[in-house]
């Protein structure tokens, strides 16, 4: 249930409890280029996006098609069949590139049987502005008077063996006794497909008030993204990838990229030709020797905040964000260099320079910057963390980040609805291709601190005295892996593995004021505030 202001505090690790989560995004299809589509021309039958098949039927007689299409399409004016590749959004659910349209009946199979979770959907252009303003095939919802009970609404037939279960979305409702009450979709809008239950495959169907001899006349046609993503996260570690030690995932096989069950989806493109990646990969590498591009997956830093594991970016990476309706409050992430950049900023190779030069006088750097989209499409502010600089005047002062450094990024989503977070890099060694210096760093933790909905696996858990001088008690009924206490900005301000499983912590160094108090569980978080005194 959700609560008046209920702060989560969430991280992002990469290795957490649980296993990882997948999503289709559809970015993995790569498109010719803007506003255009793939409708199947090319026989394939359909397309795979994480671990689902979307099939798609074409007629190469009559050039039509039915199932799954893609589409970057931005048209919301044009009102006839011409434009039956556009969402009435005017543009995906994340501002990143594709969606899927659905024509007359789809079916997607899932690799192996699951329970989906949901998907975002919304209006194509076409019916959408059929059904507002009618046209010489269909009716306008809600008749001359607006009275009419016009519906419009898509069918989804979960399959699993010789079992169907079915749920319903309306598009369009007009059913309502208070006219003020009548809608059509027109932005992106969460589709619960949980209660279809363990399925093998799912078919798309449609069903409209509008029908005659001949069918449905309202077209029969809507847009899809981020199946099997989530509406609302309960909080918990949210990028859970359990491997095993001086391994790597480097996105093979996910086609597209991995969510964590908070719903988070970091992209990932892998190119089956060359097998080469960017956006996010998995890593527990510790070598912290070995300067080359065969190491490109470890962290500079030999010591962790939690577990040895982490996340690594490689070229423009971000995170998609789940579709929840609340705002944020503040967060911070934690990074470090990759052992191949720092290597390289700290010797220079045959590709990028020495940082410094041969003098150590050049004003050399590297920054990481990081900015975003919100809901409303509107752009983030950028902030910036230098991961190595060397613009002092006074060289003593140079330096190559060696350590896990936090950053702030309260400012980029307080009071924002946030769609998408990207990461990159940019640097004083460039070259006609673009940055010299290796484009990695590392990303041990990302802390969201948001209102959201209340975690249902309650966590009995008291914190005394409060306030408290020096020293600061827990009872909790489940074991406690770490802890962290931050200050009401987000700030984490100590980072403890509770090794001994200890029920204390030492808080005489803090200055008077509010904190809070996250322990990190067998069963996820739990979190108080408290104040020092």
């Amino acid at each position: 249930m959700r609560t008046t202001l209920l702060f989560f505090i969430l991280i992002i690790s990469q290795l957490s409890f649980g296993q990882i989560g997948w999503m289709s995004s559809f970015n993995n299809i790569k498109l010719p280029g803007n506003d255009t589509f793939w409708n199947g021309a090319d026989s394939s039958g359909g397309f795979l996006s994480g671990k689902a098949f979307f099939k798609n039927n074409y007629n190469h007689s009559w050039g039509i098609w039915s199932g799954f299409a893609l589409s970057n399409t931005t048209d919301t004016l044009t009102a006839d069949f011409t434009n039956q590749y556009s969402a009435i959004a005017g543009h995906d659910a994340n501002f990143t590139t594709n969606y899927a349209v659905i024509s007359e009946e789809a079916t997607v199979v899932l690799l192996q049987p699951e329970m989906v979770e949901g998907v975002l959907v919304t209006n194509g252009t076409y019916p959408y502005l059929s059904m507002k303003n009618g046209d010489g095939f269909a009716k306008k919802f809600g008749g001359a008077t607006g009275d009419d009970p016009d519906y419009f609404r898509i069918v989804a037939t979960g399959f699993h063996n010789n079992d169907s279960t079915k749920t319903t979305f309306y598009l369009a409702d007009y059913r309502s006794k208070d006219n003020a009450g009548d809608y059509i979709v027109k932005d992106w809008q969460y589709m619960d497909l949980s209660s279809l239950g363990v399925v093998d495959s799912i078919r798309f169907s449609f069903e409209s008030s509008d029908a005659g001899q001949f069918g449905i006349n309202t077209p029969k046609f809507f847009c899809m993204d981020n199946f099997n993503g989530i509406l609302y996260y309960d909080g918990g570690n949210i990028a859970h990838l359990n491997i095993q030690s001086d391994t790597f995932d480097n996105g093979k096989g996910w086609n597209g990229g991995f969510k964590s069950p908070s719903g988070f989806y970091f992209e990932n493109n892998f190119d089956t030709t060359w097998n080469t990646w960017s956006g996010w990969a998995n890593s527990s590498m510790s070598d912290t020797s070995d300067g080359s591009l065969e190491n490109q997956y470890s962290s500079c830093v030999t010591s962790f905040h939690s577990r040895p594991q982490y996340l690594i970016a490689y070229s423009k990476s971000s995170i998609l964000f789940p579709h929840w309706d609340d705002s944020g409050f503040s967060a911070n992430l934690t990074v470090s260099n990759s052992t191949y950049a720092y290597k390289t900023m700290k010797y220079g190779n045959a590709f990028a320079k020495k940082f410094g030069g041969e003098t150590g006088n050049d004003k050399d750097f590297l920054v990481l910057k990081i900015s975003g989209i919100a809901k409303d499409g509107s752009p983030l502010d950028t902030i910036e963390h230098y991961l190595a600089d060397f613009r002092f005047d006074d060289n003593s002062q140079d330096y190559i980040s060696r350590q896990w450094e936090y950053i702030s990024f309260h400012s980029l989503i307080y009071g924002r609805y946030v769609a998408r977070m990207d990461f990159w890099l940019e640097g004083s060694d460039t070259g006609q291709f673009g940055l010299n210096t290796p484009a990695y760093f590392c990303m041990q933790d990302m802390f969201i601190q948001i209102e959201g909905i209340q975690n249902q696996n309650t966590i009995n858990f008291n914190l005394y005295p409060n306030p408290a001088a020096n020293k600061l008690y827990f009872d909790i009924d489940t074991k406690v892996d770490s802890y962290q206490i931050l200050d009401i900005s987000g700030k984490v301000l100590i980072n403890t593995v509770n090794q001994n499983s200890i029920n204390v912590i030492d808080i005489s160094a803090l200055k008077q004021g509010l904190y809070i108090l996250q322990l990190n569980t067998d069963r996820g978080l739990a979190t108080k505030r408290f104040v020092k005194e």
